[in-house]
């Protein structure tokens, strides 16, 4: 006899100690086209069944080592998928029945038994485990089809709040840039004050659509992190610059305390380290109404420790547990005075646990709330302060409150300062060094007002504003240099240069066309692809700024078409405007033939400054012709790497290390073949060629700020003409010579600042 399985097999397993009832089941079912194991051992069959993934179980009930029903008991604790059937004679049929109805075992089989009965209920068997595996298989498929078309709806609902985010994103900015515009012209009082509280809170609204977007990002599993080399100085002016008029106008403290053995540089994702610190200091800062907000930052050889602490309301312990849940807020109450989506914490979590991390925290309602996080962290490259720095000073604190007496000296003693806490009504707040040899202990209740030296009255100015002040004012000058204090630049305001702005966005158009205005150049504009083309074919620009993404024909298209067309369009700079600066969107821009690009929204400061830097050889171009003299003295002169620091560190600051490192591999790769045609198009007496690719070389070299590599390319296009072309030999030589200097230099300040 068969047993009918539909191509599905069975494996079955017989357990008998009786070796002849072993041997007449194996004849009674020799013929069956299912995978039979037997064996005498219940402890052996326990192995077979976790082995071989036994389908049936037919075992015997009374065996010497284990009886049936306990062997069963344990095959449908561990194996509830399989079909177990017992053995028994009737004797056993109460102890029998109690262990179906326990649902132990399936069935059983009466001794003495006849095999078309035992084959009989086989076969049922099996085709209940045949029924059991199809309806698996369907539960599973619906089960599948179920998370597939949750996914699809979950991928949906953040595609749709990414794409809302940018479009809300993009009119906002636009709102921004035209308030940041009003707020430079000439206001009274009242009306100065309404804008900049309309320009706060359109920040605020800002940061939240940005919450959103990265929420929508983290969830579709498009959030990536960019690993960089930064100062962790940086990061406090940073925190300092965005929360202080916060804490001022709450008339709270805002105070760092930072181990001197933390690395003075960090190797993390910089951008997503300040999301994280923003989303939890912007948190401690709303919840709380007195005292202040202290952030703590420390080390050990593995990991980088952030403390944030403030004396605010509290947390229940009830509700700590759903505080990193996403749109959800500790107590609806606090909707009414606290605003804010619910996302701060829930994506401040997903971060941390992205950088591989620990976030927990602890709290009492009515003293405030620490927020701890723990980030892997193993590089180092010299301590914030080191050993040799911490010598010890006395320090006498007079007048300040218990939350700023605290941090202070939490910090002061990290440095291995003495401390002395005054508190005299008839003196103000003051911070007093002592000179050596002082007698330190002289400083009671009874200090003499006129001992003393104050530094300034104002807590959040001596501690945090002035941070590095403090550093000099204890440790003396220059104690740490950071590439985050970089020296405001006067910016050359422009002589009537024609920019034509290629923007689809109506007030993006306005505020760029403004600030260009505004800037005394004369600016033209364009809203899509094919009229970009047609302006440039019918003017004659400085500059070309393109949006990428436009009706009709995007920017990439249109600066192909224009390129296509050669001669004057082959150089005409165009510098792509994007919110996108990730390595692929750099290398789309380059490769549609764009020299540079500006990120949105658009900072003005950092605008004017490249143009400047792009127009600056438009004085120079009135004097073609240059002598072998003028030539051999700009090469003793200038035959070295000049870089412009101020400009590397502005573009870091725009761009972040990673990509900074990815435009000097591109700007050392392209000006090495723009170099060597122009030694090859002087060999063949070709000026075009070397006008075009010293053009190109001039734009590029002043972006990166290579200054003496833009000068003498300058030079060389303004001296490429037929009729001087053999004076240019000593000029292409210097060209050659600066370029591998340069390129040494701008090697140099990658691998101390980005490797």
């Amino acid at each position: 006899m068969t047993i009918e399985l539909d191509k599905i097999q069975v494996k079955i397993l017989f357990v008998d100690d009786e070796e002849e009832i072993l041997i007449s089941l194996k004849r009674l079912t020799r013929n069956l086209e299912e995978e039979i194991f037997f064996t005498n051992d219940p402890l052996e069959a326990i192995d077979i069944v976790y082995s071989k993934n036994i389908d049936i179980v037919v075992s015997d009930l009374r065996m010497p080592t284990m009886d049936g029903i306990t062997f069963l008991s344990n095959i449908a604790e561990r194996c509830p998928e399989t079909i177990r059937i017992l053995l028994s004679g009737n004797s056993d049929a109460d102890m029998v029945m109690s262990a179906i109805n326990k649902g132990r075992i399936w069935g059983f089989i009466e001794k003495p038994w006849k095999g078309s009965d035992l084959l009989a209920v086989l076969n049922s068997a099996v085709n209940t485990q045949q029924l059991i595996r199809i309806r698996s298989n369907q539960l599973y498929k619906e089960l599948e089809q179920a998370k597939l078309m949750a996914d699809a709806r979950v991928n949906t609902k953040n595609e749709f709040l990414a794409v809302m985010s940018h479009e809300i994103r993009t009119p906002l900015k636009a709102i921004l840039g035209s308030l940041d515009l009003l707020a430079d012209s000439n206001l009274d009082l009242k009306q100065n004050t309404l804008v900049h509280n309309t320009l706060s809170s359109g920040k605020a609204l800002l940061s939240i659509v940005n919450n959103v977007l990265d929420y929508s990002k983290l969830q579709t599993g498009k959030f990536s992190l960019n690993i960089h080399k930064f100062d962790v100085l940086s990061t406090i002016d940073y925190l300092h610059e965005i929360f202080i008029e916060n804490a001022n106008a709450k008339n709270i403290a805002l105070m760092f305390c930072i181990s001197p053995a933390v690395s003075k540089q960090l190797m993390l994702d910089e951008q997503r380290l300040n999301q994280l610190l923003i989303n939890l200091v912007g948190n401690a800062i709303k919840f709380t109404d007195h005292g202040g907000v202290e952030i703590f930052i420390d080390s050990s050889e593995n990991n980088l420790y952030f403390e944030i602490i403030d004396t605010g309301i509290g947390i229940r312990n009830k509700d700590i547990t759903n505080l990193f849940s996403e749109f959800v807020q500790v107590d609806s109450s606090y909707r009414r005075r606290y605003e804010g989506t619910g996302l701060g914490l829930a994506i401040s979590k997903q971060l941390v646990d992205l950088m591989g991390g620990e976030l927990s925290v602890s709290s009492q309602v009515g003293q405030g709330s620490s927020f701890k996080f723990t980030l892997p962290h193993s590089y180092f490259s010299q301590p914030l302060l080191a050993p040799e720095k911490l010598v010890k000073r006395n320090i006498t604190l007079v007048n300040y409150d218990a939350f700023c007496e605290k941090v202070l000296m939490k910090q002061l003693k990290l440095w291995r300062c003495e401390v002395n806490l005054v508190k005299d009504n008839r003196l103000k707040q003051q911070f007093y060094i002592h000179e050596k040899g002082e007698n330190f202990s002289q400083y009671t209740t009874e200090i003499n007002a006129h001992q003393m030296e104050s530094i300034n009255s104002s807590v959040d100015k001596l501690f945090v504003e002035n941070y590095h002040g403090l550093l000099e004012r204890i440790f003396g000058k220059k104690t740490i240099e950071t590439a985050s204090r970089v020296d405001k630049q006067s910016f050359k305001i422009g002589d009537g240069e024609k920019i034509l702005v290629v923007e689809d966005s109506l007030p993006n158009q306005l505020v760029v066309k403004t600030l260009l205005e505004n800037a005394n150049y004369n600016v033209d504009v364009a809203s899509n692809g094919i009229e970009a083309i047609e302006r440039v074919e019918s003017n004659i620009y400085a500059l070309v700024l393109m949006d990428l993404s436009m009706p009709k024909m995007d920017g990439a298209q249109a600066c192909k078409i224009i390129r296509s067309k050669g001669d004057s369009f082959s150089t005409l700079p165009i510098w792509a405007m994007t919110a996108n600066v990730g390595k692929r969107d750099i290398q789309h821009c380059l490769d549609a033939g764009m020299d540079d690009f500006i990120e949105k929204p658009i900072n003005k400061k950092v605008l004017f400054n490249k143009i400047k830097l792009l127009l600056t050889s438009s004085n120079e171009k009135s004097n073609t012709n240059i002598s072998v003299t003028d030539a051999d003295e700009f090469e003793t002169n200038t035959c070295k790497a000049d870089i412009a620091l101020d400009i590397i560190e502005q573009l870091i600051k725009d761009t972040g290390y990673s990509v900074f490192s990815t435009i000097i591999e591109l700007f050392v790769k392209e000006t090495t073949q723009r170099v060597s045609r122009i030694e090859i198009a002087y060999s063949g007496g070709n000026h075009l060629t070397i006008k075009n690719e010293a053009h190109a070389i001039k734009s590029s070299a002043a972006t990166v700020g290579a200054t003496a590599l833009s000068t003498i390319a300058v030079k060389l296009e303004n001296g490429s003409h037929p009729d001087i072309l053999h004076q240019l030999a000593p000029m292409v030589t210097s060209l050659s010579f600066i370029a591998k200097c340069t390129f040494e230099a701008l090697h140099l300040y990658k691998e101390e600042h980005c490797d």
